[in-house]
């Protein structure tokens, strides 16, 4: 999970995820504290509206599966605006 937590991270930050959040999201994932790092970065990728790549949209599905969350409590980043990758 370390591996897809840290690339999630920074792919958002490469998206604009600003850097407070993606340093919090760092912080919990170095106390391996995946689902809040997880749902912060899914969260804040939401509230500051940022465009999203297919592949980020399909990172977080597969993170949340994987981590046995419910779809719901990630679905809604799936109506982000798309950029290309």
């Amino acid at each position: 999970m370390k591996t897809q937590i840290f690339a999630l991270i920074s792919q958002a930050k490469q998206l604009g995820l600003p850097l407070k959040d993606a340093a919090s999201a760092e912080e919990y994932a170095i106390q391996r504290e995946w689902g809040l790092a997880f749902d912060l970065v899914v969260t804040q990728l939401y509230e500051h509206e940022i465009p999203v790549t297919a592949e980020i949209i399909q990172a977080i599905f597969q993170i949340g599966k994987s981590m046995g969350v419910p779809e719901e409590e990630y679905a809604f980043v799936a109506a982000l605006p798309r950029i290309e990758a």
